[in-house]
């Protein structure tokens, strides 16, 4: 009888939180299951909705309540309501009143209990700075303690303890995880904006990106600290990416964009694989350019170029398609524009059509030529 025991485990990062989403919808679609939940932050929420339906039809109603998130339901900016904070020192610069409405109308229980899988939400003792775990009680409480950002939400107090975001402690609890018996850990991270050309701008905007910032760091030291123990898979987070932890407008490209990432990883191995994945390391994406030439192909030969256009864009501020000759089907502009939007978003991006060399353009022409796209993509520094 096998005794091995898989944690899901969720990091927190605000508004990446969506990527998340799409990152569970292809494991549950791989048929990926899992004996337990521990999740930090916005890592803690999908967490608990998805321990609560750890199914397809769960994770599609998750991917709903992203999709209609917006940033005024996390954080209700009011110049008044702030300012009067501050002078009145009550040590935080939001009330947490649309946080709970919003925590309260989403999830489907009411006691951490009463989730399908285990659950256990991270959160972190403000007076001794100590991880605590939460794995009974009230749910809506716990998630509100878990998300306290320090100085923007307001300390939650459990059990006789003043409690903050667990992302202060450990936003990515693979620790935890360990504690609770897991042999096997999936780790799904939110990721980081790579390919932000600048940080945020906004007292709670810069206070996210930093507990985002440190919270991947503390992830790749905690693969390495802890893979003795346990089988560490962690699912690639989206590299280049270009959206911070407090923009809320992207969501929908996220969610597709982590479905089909996390797709490629599975097939490519990533639940079988241990270790750091190259993009969670310390990089940027504000140097190189990277031009691809493509020549028409047949359309089977389609998902190898999209295989080689992910391999080489992930170091790309600057992205060019060349395409010789017009096509239809899979290599017309509308098709390529549409995967290249959920596979990579980089900084600059456009498509071109030319002429075959020594012959001119026709529209009209079906003949398509064979070709090894790995000869035809040239990356430049």
């Amino acid at each position: 009888m096998s005794t091995e025991k898989t944690a899901l485990v969720l990091a927190g990062g605000g508004s990446l939180g969506a990527v998340q989403v799409g990152m569970l919808q292809s494991l549950v679609e791989a048929g990926v299951t899992f004996d337990l939940v521990v999740g930090a932050s916005v890592g803690a929420i999908n967490g608990a909705y998805f321990a609560a339906r750890p199914n397809a039809q769960g994770v599609l109603e998750l991917a709903a309540f992203w999709r209609g998130l917006r940033k005024s339901d996390v954080f209700p900016f009011s110049l008044i309501d702030t300012l009067t904070g501050i002078l009145q020192g009550r040590g935080h610069l939001l009330r947490v009143s649309a946080l709970q409405r919003l925590v309260r109308r989403s999830l489907p229980v009411e006691l951490i209990e009463e989730t399908e899988l285990p659950l256990h939400i991270v959160t972190t003792n403000l007076l001794t700075g100590a991880e605590e775990l939460l794995s009974s009680g009230n749910v809506e409480q716990a998630l509100l303690a878990s998300a306290a950002i320090p100085l923007v939400f307001p300390t939650v107090q459990i059990g006789g303890k003043f409690l903050i975001d667990g992302g202060v402690a450990s936003n990515t609890p693979i620790a935890s995880a360990v504690a609770l018996g897991a042999t096997r850990i999936v780790v799904v991270p939110t990721g980081f904006g790579c390919a932000c050309p600048t940080p945020p701008l906004g007292l709670v905007a810069l206070a996210l990106h930093t507990l985002n910032l440190m919270s991947m760091r503390q992830l790749v030291r905690d693969i390495e600290l802890y893979s003795p123990r346990a089988s560490i898979h962690v699912v690639a987070p989206l590299c280049p990416l270009d959206a911070s932890v407090f923009d809320f407008s992207q969501t929908d490209q996220l969610l597709q964009r982590a479905y089909h990432s996390t797709q490629t990883w599975i097939e490519g191995g990533g639940l079988i694989r241990i270790g750091v994945p190259d993009s969670l390391q310390a990089h940027t994406h504000h140097a190189g350019k990277v031009s691809l030439f493509i020549l028409n192909g047949v359309a089977n030969e389609f998902a190898t170029l999209l295989a080689d256009i992910q391999s080489v864009v992930t170091g790309a501020i600057d992205l060019k398609i060349i395409k010789w000759k017009e096509s239809t089907g899979p290599f017309s502009h509308g098709n390529i524009n549409r995967q290249l939007s959920v596979i990579s978003r980089p900084s600059r991006f456009r498509l071109e059509t030319l002429g075959t060399p020594g012959r001119s353009l026709s529209t009209t022409q079906a003949d398509l030529v064979t070709a090894d796209w790995s000869d035809l993509i040239s990356c430049t520094a």
